[in-house]
């Protein structure tokens, strides 16, 4: 029977290729959607972890939004006076606040990396958002001239970088969280403002107000005393003069609705393609099945079963669509690479991939998919093709 099926494959080129076509096609778009869905949604629940805080202080006359902030890592220069942490630490309902600095690595001979990175200054004293890596595989403070790399930072050789003509010591690697702590480069807030204030390059940066780096940071990060009051805080501290108030959870909470729309709308699609492709493959079996009358009834004449004739249609249909989803799976592969590319490169989405076994669970399941609708859309041509009597059979096949 699989000599015999491989054989009507092989004669059949154009129905194979076609059916081969149509399954990889939802394979693909399947795959991917799922994979995607999966990474944004993974992105933003390990980026909310990772923040730690629940409102964030920026400048107020700042050319970014909230999103790019936190889910890429695009260089900003934006500062305001360090005088802002201690006005925001004696607004009541703060529990803890922590500043941040933010610089740039260059795309040039001072620097050992290929592009331009967000470098952050943090405060180790009271920092809450490296505390826990610090703690747990450092165990101890940074040193000045050590550094803390995100996870999509290549890794140095050597583990020595370059910046702005200093070098640094690589003190570790974070784990991937599909915000923008992942394109960051961390340091000690005085190295950081230092490095700042020496380097020719940033020269341009210290002018009118903003003539000492010493004298500012870029951000504050708040953490409360009652996470049910956070509209009470971001109120009082809204008195602040030139500063923007953002609160976290508002941040994620839009984000995750762009998340569910973008979900939908991938799955729906997907769910759409797979009812055409359904479809498409029903009838082109129903098709195929009238083209090979005479072919069926020759062979019921010479003594094969209703069974037989039913497992050749369902056998082939179920080979071509294996063969598809294979392919279907390494071009959904190829999908979400390109889109994870584009959401970390020009959006603000947070993105973090699926892990390997996930994903291989994901590849069988889809896989399973495919072969279900190969025999879901041969089921009814087989059992048409089955019923034929042999002799009407050859009989219409000729006139036909």
């Amino acid at each position: 029977m699989f000599n015999l099926v491989m054989n009507n494959l092989r004669n059949r080129k154009f129905h194979t290729v076609v059916t081969l076509i149509m399954v990889a096609i939802a394979t693909a778009v399947l795959f991917s959607s799922i994979q995607i869905v999966v990474g944004l949604n993974k992105g933003l629940a390990v980026g909310m972890d990772r923040l730690g805080a629940d409102i964030l202080l920026l400048p107020k006359e700042i050319s970014t939004n909230a999103e790019q902030t936190l889910f890429t890592g695009v260089p900003m220069n934006i500062y305001m006076p360090n005088s802002i942490l201690n006005e925001a630490e004696k607004v009541p309902g703060v529990k803890q606040a922590t500043p941040q600095f933010f610089s740039q690595t260059l795309d040039e001979s001072c620097c050992s990396l290929g592009k331009a990175y967000r470098m952050v200054g943090f405060a180790q004293e009271t920092d809450f958002v490296l505390r826990s890596w610090l703690d747990n595989n450092l165990q101890r403070p940074l040193a000045k001239d050590e550094i803390i790399i995100g996870g999509n930072i290549p890794s140095f050789l050597g583990d020595k970088a370059t910046i702005l003509d200093k070098t640094f010591s690589v003190a570790g690697q974070l784990q991937l969280s599909g915000s923008s702590i992942d394109n960051t480069i961390f340091m000690p807030i005085d190295t950081a403002t230092t490095l700042a204030s020496e380097s020719s390059s940033l020269q341009y940066l210290w002018v009118g107000d903003y003539k000492n780096p010493q004298d500012l940071i870029s951000a504050v990060l708040i953490k409360i005393d009652n996470a049910n009051e956070v509209d009470k805080v971001a109120q009082k501290l809204n008195a602040i003069k030139d500063v923007n108030v953002v609160v976290a959870a508002k941040v994620f909470q839009n984000t995750k609705q762009q998340l569910h729309l973008i979900s939908g709308l991938l799955l729906g699609f997907s769910g759409v393609l797979w009812i055409v492709c359904l479809a498409a493959l029903l009838t082109r079996f129903i098709t195929l099945v009238m083209e090979r009358k005479t072919e069926v009834g020759i062979f019921r004449a010479i003594g094969a079963r209703k069974s037989d004739i039913f497992n050749m249609v369902v056998l082939e249909a179920s080979i071509a669509s294996l063969a598809g989803g294979v392919v279907g799976l390494i071009a959904g592969g190829v999908l979400t690479w390109l889109a994870r590319g584009y959401l970390t490169n020009y959006t603000t989405l947070p993105f973090l991939g699926v892990d390997w076994g996930a994903s291989l669970l994901l590849a069988l399941a889809t896989l399973l998919v495919s072969l279900l609708t190969g025999i879901l859309a041969s089921a009814y041509p087989a059992h048409r093709c089955a019923a034929l009597d042999p002799a009407g059979a050859i009989v219409q096949g000729e006139l036909e």
